[in-house]
């Protein structure tokens, strides 16, 4: 019954338990103050608020985290990404059963697989180097990628400023 707000991921938990629960405390809430009044919008206002009370109370809205789409890294293989995803998996095992083992054992795989991914990384771009050797225009676009800089954002720059040095 509470709005949702916009940008968020939000779910209502229903269950036949909450269904169920709900339902039965309907039934034993006392309608009488509802009924007898005279006035329908005060008696409308009143049920909406004890039903609002009621609902809120068996069905909360719960923060439901949803899984994140990056755009893939080039250096990113298929195997690299099942990696991430168990280590993804290790880290929830460790939060659900903290011990001391589940803990060495992420800490160990997170910091091999960073190494890994760091090294992975470090032989992408520097076969991207090898590549553009010779060719200062390539070069200068690898350089671009791993600044993460566009040709547009620096031509607008570029065009706002007059021949008087004075920006426009």
């Amino acid at each position: 019954m509470t709005p949702q707000s916009s940008g968020q991921s939000r779910r209502e938990i229903n269950t036949s338990t909450n269904i169920a629960s709900f339902s039965n405390c309907l039934s034993n809430v006392n309608w009488n103050c509802v009924l007898s009044n005279v006035k329908p919008n005060e008696a409308f206002n009143m049920f909406h608020s004890m039903f609002s009370k009621l609902y809120d109370k068996y069905f909360p809205i719960k923060k439901v985290r949803t899984k994140v789409i990056r755009k893939n890294k080039c250096w990113m293989t298929a195997g690299l990404i099942k990696s991430v995803n168990y280590k993804h998996r290790l880290y929830k095992k460790m939060l659900n059963n903290p011990s001391v083992f589940n803990s060495n054992k992420f800490r160990l795989y997170r910091n091999k697989l960073n190494a890994l991914i760091k090294k992975c990384k470090l032989d992408y771009y520097q076969d991207k180097f090898m590549n553009a050797k010779n060719d200062a225009k390539k070069t200068w676009n690898v350089i671009k990628t791993i600044l993460n800089k566009s040709n547009s954002a620096n031509c607008t720059a570029f065009k706002k400023i007059s021949h008087n040095g004075r920006a426009q």
